[in-house]
């Protein structure tokens, strides 16, 4: 990538290898959203080769609320699997928090595991996908 490059340019080279509606998703860089109506490029940022920036999809609505009937010791990855058959959402593509803790579905954790109980809230937050940014050869 050119550092004259816009942002725009980036979503709209992102949306044609990805296949993702440039709408539907953001750009971040050191914690901070990468503005498209500004017209700024990568230089503005201080974007260069090796830099990452950050794409987060915004087609997750992190605002609803869903019940789901479980059992104690049924495991995260139960949860994950109820959610994705009944929202929708395919699982790789968010994480479950509890108490500002991230979930780990990796270690066949149940919800009895991490204190969740009738009436516990979860939260369910997209995950983030990095795209690493290349000088121009």
């Amino acid at each position: 990538m050119d550092s004259s490059e816009t942002i725009e340019d980036i979503k709209e080279k992102i949306s044609k290898t990805e296949g993702l509606v440039s709408d539907q998703y953001e750009l971040y860089y050191e914690g901070k959203s990468l503005d498209t109506r500004r017209g700024a490029s990568l230089k503005d940022y201080n974007l260069n080769g090796g830099s990452t920036i950050f794409l987060m999809k915004s087609n997750i609505d992190i605002l609803k609320v869903f019940t789901l009937e479980m059992d104690s010791s049924e495991t995260i990855e139960d949860i994950k699997e109820k959610i994705s058959k009944t929202e929708g959402l395919v699982s790789d593509q968010y994480e479950l928090y509890y108490e500002g803790k991230s979930l780990d579905t990796r270690r066949g954790a149940s919800l009895k595991d991490y204190n969740l109980n009738d009436g516990s809230t979860i939260f369910l937050v997209p995950r983030l996908m990095e795209i690493f940014v290349k000088e121009k050869c």
